[in-house]
């Protein structure tokens, strides 16, 4: 009993111990948890005043400080600053210990996949310099940092480009099919908006078109890192607009150009494009001695891949199927002239103006000096009788294959 007692006695009293033991020591951890608000609350003010030299610093100090709390108000309050701090956090990355480096290519890594255009840019650049820097610690951290960025920055631009009013055929590469996007009159976003065009290496192919094309949106344009592919239509796109397009002319290994204001002064510049093996240049003005000119300065592969460099644009809208002999047709298409003066599949042309034809490359030939708005009279066989067709020749639509 008297045993009983006294450990009862004994426990009681080392309960009593612990308690008082624990309320001295509980100031300790209230006075670390209020500075840790106290902290909160000043960066917090700090952020909302906006960030000046001193402020800066102080919270870059912090990514090193030995209390996570710390480490972690200061690093929210340095996403959540302007993009003047870019350049400081990527200077205060190579310093301190690798977890403040860490943190500061966190930071550097959300201003590269935010909204802002320039931010975004600033931050890549930095990111890059200090991916190649063999001295700083944090160089293959940020090397991976790039990797894992790029698609990031390919699924938003795809995301905000097609908000704008561009067009894709598909978003991802994709056997048998050539990835490609249309800028025309339809686009309602900025001229820096298109910097996103950058972030779509897997696209391949670009259709412009309309009166809103741009020399500072080619220039945007000509940044695609992937693109070898390209087709312009209508629009203000002169010698000057074109040399916008001047650092990826030489890429191009097929072009078609239609109905632009281009002669024989654009030349030179069109010359330059030595990866050219298709091209059709639809209704320009070029002079014919222009024509031979040019062709004579591409690579010889465009006088054997390209069937017909140069037309002036007069679009008939026909398909023939050679095996039949004759120049009949086997396809009226929609949008062109002859749908339009209600030319029929299996009509037969025996006469263009006063032109016999015996073959459809007599046609096409007799079309080649022909521009949108001339007509033709065709006379044409069907049914064993001779019709006659007055047709207006319209423009061509943009081809989706390059021949």
């Amino acid at each position: 009993m008297n045993n009983a007692i006294c450990f009862l006695l004994s426990a009681c009293i080392w309960l009593s111990a612990s308690s008082v033991n624990a309320w001295q020591q509980a100031p300790t951890k209230s006075s670390d948890s209020t500075e840790n608000i106290n902290n909160a609350q000043k960066n917090s003010a700090q952020k909302d005043q906006g960030l000046n030299s001193e402020q800066l610093n102080q919270l870059i100090e912090q990514l090193d400080s030995n209390k996570f709390l710390i480490r972690e108000n200061a690093t929210e309050d340095l996403l959540a600053a302007d993009s003047s701090i870019i350049i400081p956090i990527a200077n205060a990355a190579s310093s301190g210990s690798l977890e403040k480096g860490m943190r500061c290519l966190h930071i550097l890594k959300q201003f590269a996949i935010g909204d802002d255009i320039d931010a975004e840019i600033e931050s890549m650049r930095q990111l890059t310099k200090i991916a190649v820097d063999d001295k700083a610690r944090i160089s293959d951290y940020a090397n991976d940092i790039l990797k894992k960025i790029g698609p990031l920055q390919t699924e938003r631009a795809i995301r905000v480009l097609r908000s704008l009013g561009i067009l894709f055929n598909q978003f991802s590469p994709s056997p048998g099919v050539v990835p490609r996007l249309t800028i025309n009159d339809d686009y309602r976003g900025t001229v820096d908006q298109l910097h996103y065009l950058q972030h779509l290496d897997f696209v391949q192919d670009v259709f412009i078109t309309g009166d809103k094309i741009s020399a500072p949106m080619l220039v945007q344009i000509a940044k695609m890192p992937s693109v070898h592919l390209m087709s312009i239509k209508d629009g203000p796109v002169d010698l000057k607009m074109l040399k916008a397009l001047s650092p990826i002319l030489p890429k191009l290994t097929a072009l078609h150009l239609y109905y632009l204001p281009l002669d024989d002064q654009a030349i030179p510049l069109m010359s330059t494009m030595t990866s050219l093996i298709k091209c059709q240049f639809f209704g320009l003005n070029l002079s014919e001695k222009g024509q031979i000119e040019l062709l004579e300065k591409l690579p010889k592969a465009v006088s054997e891949f390209s069937l017909i460099p140069f037309r002036n644009g007069g679009f008939l809208g026909v398909r023939s199927d050679s095996t039949l002999g004759g120049c009949i047709f086997s396809e009226v298409l929609p949008d062109g002239g002859a749908a339009d003066a209600d030319a029929e599949e299996e009509d037969e042309v025996i006469q263009v103006d006063d032109t016999k034809v015996t073959s459809f490359a007599d046609l096409t030939e007799h079309l080649i000096n022909k521009r949108a708005g001339n007509s033709i009279d065709l006379i044409v066989l069907r049914d064993g009788k001779e019709i006659e067709l007055r047709v207006t020749l319209k423009k061509w639509p943009m081809l989706d294959n390059y021949r």
